[in-house]
């Protein structure tokens, strides 16, 4: 493994401008890369025919104001249980 690190270490010394150029067109690619691929994220999970999902439908149905809110609980246990 040393052999190969060297052998690589001293191409690099003698083409700098080659190993310089690679990388700048590595990071164009990657760059382009996450430009074209990239998406936007989505913070919505659902699955479907569950008993809170069609309880949530009914709420809708029923509240339409009330639609689409969440709630946060936070549990705390005393010490020692």
């Amino acid at each position: 493994m040393s052999t190969l690190l060297y052998a690589l270490g001293r191409w690099s010394f003698r083409h700098p401008w080659r190993v310089l150029l690679s990388w700048l067109l590595l990071i164009v690619l990657a760059l382009s890369g996450v430009a074209l691929f990239a998406k936007g994220t989505d913070n919505s999970f659902s699955i479907p025919g569950t008993e809170s999902s069609e309880g949530l439908q009914q709420l809708s149905r029923t509240f339409p104001q009330a639609s689409g809110t969440s709630a946060q609980f936070i549990v705390v246990a005393p010490d020692g249980t």
